[in-house]
């Protein structure tokens, strides 16, 4: 019997203030590594782990579209800017899950959210409906919590083919080391006239023409 294998929807989230080379490399990454048919930028409002949100909501989506406009399998999904009330994971895979029933979701995300992950709300629920793929090193100084090594013992796959397998429930350790670049560095070098390299030339040109980050 031939099992049954799934394409893989990449989900992204995250504040984009500014979306930043790192994003987009974190994107071919996955695109190429998991052979990935598009993936799904997701926008949060003011997140509750990253308070310090500076522009605006359609700001950050329109710098979005500059940075992705190349890659025609890349798509900005706008669903947790909707609404005023703080949107959260767990209730974005579930509805994402009605809405690509047939495909594997693939929540994407560095070793720095995973420490955190378990403040997420309800977050063993969102491995109900999507897979985890986790970027970046686990270092042998750094000491699992008891949480961690849990799930990573219910859940954890070797391979990154056996995400096709199943359409949620898996993580995977992936031990790509993205770019060190943070938005937090742009937006300082930006407010004080510093060098910025790292983003794209034509959202550099948007922050300036609307004066954003000084």
């Amino acid at each position: 019997m031939i099992q049954r294998r799934y394409p893989l929807l990449g989900l992204f989230g995250g504040t984009f203030d500014p979306v930043h080379n790192g994003h987009i490399a974190i994107a071919q990454h996955c695109t190429i590594q998991y052979e990935m048919p598009s993936i799904q930028f997701i926008p949060n409002q003011n997140h509750h782990h990253k308070p310090d949100v500076q522009a605006s909501a359609s700001h950050r989506v329109n710098m979005l579209k500059i940075a992705i406009r190349k890659h025609k399998e890349w798509h900005i999904n706008t669903m947790e800017l909707s609404d005023s009330q703080p949107a959260y994971t767990v209730d974005s895979v579930k509805q994402l899950k009605h809405e690509f029933p047939q495909q594997a979701l693939c929540f994407i995300l560095s070793i720095e959210a995973f420490n955190g992950f378990n403040t997420w709300k309800n977050y063993r629920e969102i491995i109900d409906h999507c897979h985890l793929i986790i970027l970046g090193r686990f270092s042998h100084t750094i000491k699992l919590h008891t949480w961690q090594k849990q799930l990573l013992s219910d859940y954890s796959i070797d391979h990154p083919h056996e995400l096709k397998n199943s359409m949620r429930g898996k993580i995977l350790l992936d031990p790509y080391h993205p770019p060190a670049i943070t938005s937090t560095d742009i937006r300082n070098n930006l407010h004080t006239n510093k060098p910025t390299i790292d983003i794209n030339p034509a959202v550099r040109d948007y922050i300036n023409t609307h004066d954003l980050y000084r």
